[in-house]
């Protein structure tokens, strides 16, 4: 991806439809400043300015196609525009939608001056970072903090059941912090999302998002025929992965492979050839010793209450994942709206925990 060669990275000056001026670029992989992030294979991105308004423009990257071989340029070129178009229009419905809980787009176009074919680009209001570059940043993060954020993502998660839209990618670096405008957390990249009725090129990949957050069904090579189990509990797989990851560093995938040893790790991780109802046996031991070590790591006024959410949230087994009062109910919902009250509840009793601690050390500092 030589800037000589790719048009995709050099942008900057260029002004855009709506009036939006092409900013610097952010750093991509090779680069010096890319270290910590994610992404950044598929796309490229900057910062773009109108009247005093930054925002984040992602560009996606037809320098890849460019230097395919020729006999695959054409459809490489055609893969991109189809993508471009899905996650356009997917946005564009979250934003009639009003879905608060979702990166509002705030343009779209083509980049053309008869050198390349058309450089396709999505312009979105601009956070303060994501989840997992701020964790990093802020020091010692407050429990209240975690889970004000996490309870938004599980609202953003259900606006998009809602529509009936699963995004299949959600992981740390997806999810962007709004702090300074006090909009909290919003769930953002919609590259990999399926929409009911509609089908995408990535709809029929063994795994759509991040292979690091993938849950054990797919890892497995099984796709239930059910949406809701397909794609919702996906979503719900990924929520509990990203509160294990906000309070513990720790990823239940991970944790999973690593107990379940190697003789029924599955392709390309180890030789297991079995099928995944076969495999669910194991697959729940394992994940019953992660949850044994994972104890130890929560947060002890809101262990039991957390372990709880990741429990059901991480289940191996697709078919059970989720609420259990919810699952029993007619179309066996995952019963996101309960993940919703039960991090509102927890994230009220954090912030309580937080100024009773507060309180306390001031008392044991003037003593």
């Amino acid at each position: 991806m030589l800037t000589a060669m790719n048009p995709v990275l050099c942008l900057e000056g260029r002004i855009l439809e709506g009036g939006w001026r092409v900013g610097s670029r952010l750093p991509i992989r090779g680069e010096a400043g890319f270290e910590g992030r994610t992404g950044g294979n598929f796309s490229v991105g900057y910062i773009a300015e109108r009247e005093g308004v930054s925002a984040y423009m992602k560009v996606f990257d037809i320098g890849r196609a460019l230097s395919s071989p020729p006999a695959q340029i054409a459809t490489e070129l055609q893969r991109i525009s189809t993508a471009y178009l899905h996650e356009k229009e997917l946005l564009e419905l979250c934003d009639s939608a009003r879905l608060d809980k979702i990166v509002k787009i705030l343009g779209a176009g083509s980049i053309a001056d008869g050198a390349h074919v058309p450089i396709l680009y999505l312009i979105f209001e601009k956070a303060d970072g994501d989840i997992r570059s701020l964790l990093g940043s802020l020091g010692a993060v407050e429990d209240a903090w975690r889970l004000k954020h996490l309870h938004q993502v599980a609202i953003g998660l259900a606006q998009l059941h809602q529509q009936k839209v699963a995004h299949q990618d959600l992981k740390p670096s997806n999810v962007f912090v709004f702090e300074e405008k006090k909009m909290g957390a919003k769930i953002g990249d919609l590259g990999r999302a399926s929409r009911l009725g509609k089908t995408a090129d990535h709809d029929s990949f063994q795994i759509a998002g991040d292979p690091n957050y993938a849950p054990p069904e797919q890892i497995y090579g099984y796709e239930a025929q059910d949406w809701v189990d397909r794609r919702e509990a996906c979503d719900l797989y990924h929520l509990g992965s990203l509160i294990c990851f906000l309070f513990t560093g720790l990823s239940p995938t991970t944790g999973i492979l690593l107990n379940i040893g190697r003789d029924f790790m599955p392709h390309p991780f180890g030789p297991w050839q079995g099928v995944y109802a076969d495999a669910l046996p194991f697959l729940t031991a394992a994940y019953t010793r992660f949850l044994s070590e994972l104890e130890s790591k929560l947060p002890f006024w809101c262990k039991d209450d957390l372990l709880a959410l990741i429990r059901t949230a991480c289940d191996p087994d697709v078919h059970r994942r989720g609420d259990p009062g919810a699952r029993v109910m007619f179309g066996a919902p995952i019963g996101m709206d309960r993940y919703i009250s039960r991090l509102d509840r927890l994230s009220k009793k954090a912030e309580v925990h937080a100024r009773i601690s507060a309180r306390s050390k001031n008392v044991q500092a003037g003593a």
